[in-house]
């Protein structure tokens, strides 16, 4: 299989296919009473009325929002593990999917941004859960579809240092010390 080699396309790519893991989540909680409100319902309450968010077109406006925002989401998730490197990928998506929790289904609908902004603590912890699975997938996706050569960061960062780094470092340091020219980082 041929991997995707732009950041921007393998973020659209597996924002999508990791949306379709967490709307399908999403609509299975609310079957099994988990939760009333679903990944599309918070989406769509940003731009209409809570009450119309249960009608088609507010349903649909809702997935169409929502799969926009995962989009993004997958793109952010790249460039996180074009400049940190993609090892502990679960654990970066993860922590995507739970910033983005904290974000859109925290601190914007308690501003009254998504139109629900009181909800029970079961909806709360079930959209966490939800999301997080998000952030599981997108990571995983990337990894799977993405060229490796997107991965390797260009420059060595305190996130990833090696002693090759550290060599050339203490060399040009040293040079540095002895007059020669001056080194920034």
């Amino acid at each position: 299989m041929q991997k995707i080699k732009d950041r921007i396309t393998l973020g659209i790519v597996a924002g999508i296919l990791a949306n379709v893991v967490k709307q399908g989540l999403s609509y299975l909680f609310k079957e099994l009473k988990l939760t009333n409100i679903t990944a599309p319902d918070k989406a769509s309450a940003m731009f209409i009325p809570k009450k119309k968010t249960k009608k088609l077109l507010g349903s649909t406006l809702g997935v169409v929002a929502d799969f926009c925002i995962a989009c993004k989401l997958g793109i952010l998730l790249v460039y996180i593990f074009s400049a940190t490197g993609r090892d502990n990928h679960l654990l970066k998506g993860w922590s995507l999917g739970s910033s983005a929790w904290t974000l859109i289904y925290g601190f914007l609908s308690r501003l009254g941004g998504t139109g629900f902004s009181i909800v029970r603590p079961r909806d709360s912890l079930s959209n966490f859960f939800i999301q997080a699975v998000f952030g599981l997938a997108a990571a995983e996706f990337i990894v799977r579809l993405g060229d490796e050569k997107l991965f390797k960061p260009r420059y060595r960062t305190l996130s990833n240092p090696d002693e090759t780094f550290y060599d050339s470092y203490m060399e040009k340091n040293t040079a540095n010390q002895q007059g020669e020219e001056l080194l920034t980082y």
